[in-house]
């Protein structure tokens, strides 16, 4: 008789545990555990390991003559994050630094309404492109 009392009192807990710990959560829970919000000191630390090397431009100051350097492009991170088409890009090409997207490559071309930035594969010798427009850049820099 004790040995079933002691098996109805662990299959009670069992119980317990697993209602109390496979409930749904709430959609606020969700939410507020999202990543802590970057400062804007760890945002220049990151835009200054990053372009080590690299002077600082204005959109206005790139010249045909840069295609072929490599860039650090700096742009705003839009809503929803930054959304790539396939294939992914290489590794060290796009860097996100809470509302701040690192685009780092070489310069492929310039237009007035935006820059475009490549990076190769390593394996494959094929390169990825992406076109950052005007709008998002907040800062450009440039191999000397």
């Amino acid at each position: 008789m004790k040995r079933r009392h002691c098996l109805v009192c662990v299959t009670f807990l069992i119980l317990i545990l697993i209602w109390a710990g496979c409930g749904k959560k709430d959609a606020g829970e969700e939410k507020s555990a999202g990543p802590a919000p970057v400062s804007a000191e760890q945002i220049t630390a990151v835009r200054n390991a990053l372009a080590q090397g690299m002077q600082q431009v204005a959109f206005t100051s790139v010249k045909p003559s840069d295609v072929g350097k490599t860039c650090l492009i700096e742009a705003r991170t839009p809503e929803g994050g930054v959304r790539i088409p396939p294939p992914p890009p290489p590794l060290g090409m796009v860097q996100t630094a809470g509302q701040v997207t690192f685009y780092r490559g070489e310069l492929d071309s310039i237009s007035s309404e935006s820059l475009t930035v490549r990076k190769a594969y390593p394996t494959s010798g094929s390169f990825k492109k992406l076109e950052i427009p005007q709008a998002d850049i907040q800062s450009i820099h440039l191999a000397r």
